[in-house]
């Protein structure tokens, strides 16, 4: 799945959270359970906004859309 367009994306699943930080899938559940990551719930869903998981991961200067807007800037 190293196919994730960072640069327009607004959110994640847990998939492309692992992916890109190289971790297993029940390691993003699992700190998304603690509080450890932040997450959205749609519905019985959860996405994880881009921002702060680029900014985690040193990436902030990668241009992201910003809330609100649709296909970015």
């Amino acid at each position: 799945m190293n196919n994730i367009d960072i640069n327009t994306r607004t959110v994640f699943t847990a998939c492309e959270v692992a992916d890109l930080m190289k971790v297993s899938v029940s390691h993003v559940y699992e700190s998304l359970r603690r509080g450890d990551l932040p997450c959205v719930k749609m519905g019985r869903r959860r996405v994880i906004p881009a921002r702060p998981i680029l900014r985690m991961m040193g990436l902030d200067e990668v241009a992201t859309p910003a809330y609100g807007e649709i296909g970015g800037a």
